[in-house]
């Protein structure tokens, strides 16, 4: 009993583990992609936030698009 009791926490704790990296490589990943929206931004670069801005929303709409298909 104790065996399995300590198999099973182990399991939770992996379990644990991979959400946490995962998550905190989406948090990276949102940060890096902000960030390219900010910069030019803050060196009032207006064409290239411009450009950037609408490329973000179109994969925006791309992924939201691909969560909510059907297949």
């Amino acid at each position: 009993m104790q065996r399995a009791w300590l198999e099973n926490i182990a399991g939770k704790l992996r379990i644990l583990l991979n959400v946490t990296t995962a998550t905190l490589s989406a948090l990276a990943d949102a940060e890096r992609q902000h960030r390219l929206l900010l910069d030019p931004i803050l060196a009032r670069d207006e064409q290239t936030a411009r450009m950037r801005l609408e490329a973000h929303i179109d994969e925006a709409r791309e992924r939201a698009r691909r969560a909510l298909a059907f297949n």
